[in-house]
């Protein structure tokens, strides 16, 4: 017996899958803002994982207005960990 190999879907889940499945119902222009925000929600995540390396290896960021290097920058200057 062949089985397909998933090994490219690790930490990936089915957007529009059985166990939810009021997206049914949905009109187009809410399929669109809900997948939007799925996305949304995988950036957030990978940026959290980014700047939980950046203070576990304590790499700071260069000196900047974004959230993020700011964020970065004081929890290493203040000692924190992840």
């Amino acid at each position: 017996m062949d089985f397909n190999k998933h090994l490219n879907l690790k930490d990936k889940h089915a957007y529009l899958g059985a166990s939810k499945y009021s997206w049914l119902n949905y009109t187009e222009e809410k399929l669109k803002n809900a997948y939007t925000r799925s996305i949304a929600a995988q950036k957030g995540t990978k940026l959290h994982e980014f700047a939980a390396t950046c203070i576990e290896f304590n790499q700071k960021l260069p000196k900047s207005d974004k959230t993020m290097n700011k964020y970065v920058n004081d929890a290493i200057g203040y000692k924190m960990d992840v």
